[in-house]
């Protein structure tokens, strides 16, 4: 197999896309449980939906809500602080949500895309 040497130096840097964002965003709250020792991460990350260019709906599961919560989030702006209270909010924000007959995959939706 022919080894191909390449240089980062030389090759130029790609533009970083919508699902360049929502899978790092996907990577760093899954990332999360991996290296949570006990494995009680509450809530749990269970699967995500890209809705458009800039949202993605993160599915969780959190100890005492039946079924699972679902969080639209956006993509781009300042989302260090909203994945720090992310679980919070899906665990504490449960007069918020909204049924999505829509979406068969989860129980209620936490719109958190203008946190």
């Amino acid at each position: 197999m022919p080894l191909v040497p390449v240089d980062p130096a030389v090759v130029p840097r790609a533009d970083e896309t919508a699902v360049d964002r929502g899978l790092r965003l996907v990577r760093t709250l899954a990332r999360a449980t991996c290296f949570d020792e006990d494995h009680s991460t509450d809530p749990l990350l269970h699967g995500f939906l890209f809705l458009d260019q800039d949202r993605v709906r993160l599915y969780f599961r959190a100890d005492g809500l039946p079924g699972v919560t679902a969080a639209d989030v956006r993509t781009t702006g300042a989302l260090t602080a909203l994945i720090s209270a992310l679980p919070s909010l899906v665990r504490g924000e449960a007069e918020q949500t909204v049924a999505d007959d829509g979406d068969p995959h989860c129980a209620r939706v936490l719109d958190v895309t203008h946190w």
